[in-house]
């Protein structure tokens, strides 16, 4: 189906159009311009009007387990299925399943189940890879994850994922300063997986031995991770200072308190933080209790945790984290974007395709009212329908 969006304020995030129009064709977008330029077009064209509305790029979420009541672990195309519409429904065209630390076992079938996914159901592309967190993370700081199934970084184990997974594999966190982890970042990095620190107690020397083998991005940072610390700067201190280093904040209000999240911003600036939502099964449902890989959790008022009051996961989307980021670093609209867009999608490697509206890219739109809650969800040039999907 060919559509033109036209009357609503457009923002790349690289340019803003104050009334402006799009085209798509194929499912990439064809044109984009202000109202003045509208072409003539053929008939066949759906006409949607977004006056009143913006027009931003799809969000990506990279560090996602579930939402729903459903878990990327369940293994299920049932599972993957409910996680994608209710992403789409909140304004995110492309998302990376997030595993937990588990058996190997666990880890190959959900890995499986995402694969028959990916070959049975259409989703409009919307599912991008599996990103692995865990097993191979530091006891000391677990956080959520299930302390009886960390393990050692092993390049066997990561090659059977691997080849299970191809190009799929998009995202490994694990620890830098336990044995084995410098050979199995190396190896990863060179297949093109984004390598995260994450459930880490590494110094600032051991974190930066590991960027040297190309460790490149940060999990959720700041939680599961050595405290920063004037005279041991930790990863913390590491990451910051790394210009070309990529940073995930959680913005449920838990994770991170706001002068922290100030700090981050002043210092890595807008081109390098990538908001994630780190949601469980908890999205998009009411408070009460959960499973996160095999361990207990309550959600109250929003906020998930452990029966000993650890942070487990949220139940955060993206929007939300976006309209917050805004609030709390007080920056405008275009600005905060590249934090769920553009810069998601440079760390998967996949800006030529997706996070920005440009000519020749795929058509994945979010129409945002004007209290920026998405409207309309459009994916690969469909439009999505929350009740009945594309």
């Amino acid at each position: 189906m060919d559509l033109i969006i036209t009357g609503g304020k457009i923002i790349t995030p690289f340019e803003e159009i104050t009334e402006g129009f799009i085209t798509i064709r194929e499912g990439l977008i064809k044109e984009i311009g202000p109202m003045g330029k509208v072409p003539k077009l053929p008939s066949g064209f759906q006409k949607i009007d977004a006056r009143g509305k913006y027009l931003i790029p799809g969000m990506i979420d990279i560090h996602t387990h579930g939402a729903r009541g459903h878990d990327v672990m369940d293994g299920t195309v049932e599972a993957l299925e409910a996680i994608t519409g209710h992403k789409l429904s909140r304004g995110t065209t492309g998302w990376v399943g997030t595993t937990v630390t588990s058996s190997g076992e666990k880890i190959l079938a959900a890995e499986g189940g995402f694969k028959k996914y990916l070959e049975e159901v259409s989703d409009g592309g919307t599912l991008l890879g599996l990103h692995l967190e865990g097993p191979f993370i530091s006891s000391a700081k677990k956080g959520a994850q299930n302390e009886d199934f960390i393990r050692n970084p092993s390049i066997p184990e990561y090659r059977k994922w691997r080849e299970e997974l191809g190009q799929y594999l998009r995202v490994l966190t694990l620890a830098p300063e336990v044995d084995g982890a410098l050979e199995v970042i190396e190896e990863a990095a060179s297949d093109g997986v984004l390598v995260a620190a994450g459930h880490t107690n590494a110094t600032y020397e051991e974190t930066r031995k590991a960027m040297d083998r190309g460790l490149s991005h940060a999990a959720h940072f700041f939680n599961g991770m050595r405290s920063l610390h004037h005279r041991e700067p930790g990863v913390i201190g590491a990451f910051l200072e790394n210009p070309s280093a990529t940073l995930e904040l959680i913005l449920d209000g838990a994770h991170l308190h706001p002068a922290i999240v100030r700090l981050v911003w002043a210092a890595a600036g807008p081109e390098r933080v990538v908001l994630v939502t780190d949601s469980m099964r908890a999205a998009g449902m009411p408070d009460g209790t959960y499973d996160l890989g095999g361990q207990e959790v309550t959600i109250s008022e929003g906020i998930a945790r452990l029966e000993d009051g650890t942070l487990a996961g949220s139940s955060l989307d993206m929007d939300r984290a976006l309209r917050t980021l805004m609030d709390v670093v007080d920056c405008d609209l275009k600005t905060a974007l590249k934090t769920v867009t553009i810069n998601p999608a440079r760390c998967l490697g996949i800006e030529d395709e997706r996070g920005s509206l440009e000519p020749g890219k795929r058509a994945d739109i979010v129409l945002l009212d004007s209290d920026l809650k998405p409207r309309m969800t459009i994916a690969g040039g469909k439009v999505f329908d929350p009740e009945g999907g594309f």
